[in-house]
């Protein structure tokens, strides 16, 4: 049987959902009561329940807007939204950039676990794939590239690999400039009922461990981390891999340093004391980098009347400045630094006087 209703194309038409399923703009201005009404009718119709117990609201890719309708109601009522979940590893730059207008997070399921891209992550994304298909990869059983064979040993026989990438054509993204991405894994066969470490390898091998928590769904045991870059990472046996990882990255400390220019810089104070600060010349992020790592930081200054020799300490301290008050008036001054590397209370590396290039200020008071 056929039911004509008198008027109803024009209805639907003055509404903008014609030919295109979204939520019509009156019902975001409507009470509390209708609002819940909508979405009791929209998960009926499209709403599920996860083996974990959140809800969750599916609609194929060509269904954005009324993605991102269900994302801004939920949101007047008050109700958190992690999503939406587009379930493919493909995006065009201009569904991406669909998914970041929503200001939700993108989780994209795979058979080897979760990944929920940040909506800093999505920008990022979105402005770097500049027309192109963005490819999402989350990939277990990869190999070491071949920089990549000094983590072999850490990695050991029960370590699981597993990539994660973003593929813009034939260019990988890395870094996700202010963004995150939060990563769910299963746990290894070989691992289960072990302590475990999640690391992430760099390009040269070197590893650093990453906070991590495990969550039981249904039956299984999952690894949850944070990342702020794609790369590849990898699940070890904490026992076998945690001495390992010291030594490595002690020694890659120890190299750095050894190769390492720093810089001294003085400005004069508002009470015309010097101000005296010291920076690395070979890299900006080596500092924070090897912080990272876990180590502690400290920093020597030294003060000379001459260029080349006569340094003497004249402060210890955890910041990478301190403020000069004595000296003659009339007089140049020379200053230098150290930087000390402290594993605990252990020194394990410092920089020369020599590999810093020395600033100088007249003292005017």
């Amino acid at each position: 049987m056929v039911v004509n209703v008198k008027g109803l194309v024009s209805i639907l038409r003055d509404m903008g959902i014609l030919r295109e399923k979204r939520i019509p703009e009156i019902y975001f201005s409507a009470s509390i009561e209708q609002r819940l009404s909508l979405v009791q009718g929209l998960l009926d119709q499209d709403g599920t329940i996860s083996s974990n117990g959140n809800i969750e609201f599916t609609q194929s890719a060509d269904h954005l807007p009324i993605v991102r309708g269900m994302v801004r109601l939920l949101r007047s009522l008050g109700i958190v939204v992690h999503e939406p979940h587009l379930n493919k590893a493909g995006y065009t730059a201009d569904e991406l950039q669909n998914i970041k207008d929503t200001n939700a997070d993108l989780v994209i399921k795979t058979d080897n676990g979760e990944v929920v891209l940040d909506n800093k992550t999505l920008e990022t994304i979105a402005g770097a794939a500049k027309g192109d298909t963005v490819t999402i990869v989350v990939g277990e059983n990869t190999q070491l590239k071949e920089t990549q064979k000094p983590a072999e040993k850490i990695v050991g026989k029960n370590g699981t690999l597993f990539d994660l990438a973003a593929k813009i054509g034939e260019k990988l993204l890395h870094q996700f400039e202010g963004g995150k991405a939060h990563v769910t894994l299963p746990m290894p066969e070989k691992l289960k009922g072990k302590d475990v470490l999640v690391i992430y390898i760099d390009d040269n091998g070197l590893c650093k461990i990453l906070n991590h928590s495990i969550a039981k769904i249904g039956a299984e045991d999952y690894i949850r981390f944070t990342t702020t870059h794609f790369s590849t990472f990898a699940v070890v046996d904490k026992e076998e891999a945690e001495a390992l990882i010291k030594a490595q990255n002690a020694a890659h400390v120890k190299e750095l340093m050894q190769s390492a220019k720093f810089k001294v810089t003085t400005t004069k104070t508002s009470k015309k004391s010097v101000k005296v600060q010291v920076a690395a010349k070979s890299s900006k992020t080596m500092i924070s980098d090897i912080k990272s790592l876990g180590y502690t930081v400290k920093y020597q200054f030294y003060r000379s009347t001459k260029k080349d020799a006569g340094y003497k300490l004249r402060k210890t301290s955890s910041k990478n400045s301190f403020i000069s008050t004595k000296g003659t008036k009339g007089r140049k001054y020379y200053y230098k630094a150290r930087v000390l590397i402290y594993d605990g209370k252990t020194l394990i590396a410092k920089s020369g006087l020599k590999a810093c290039s020395w600033g100088s200020r007249v003292w005017n008071k």
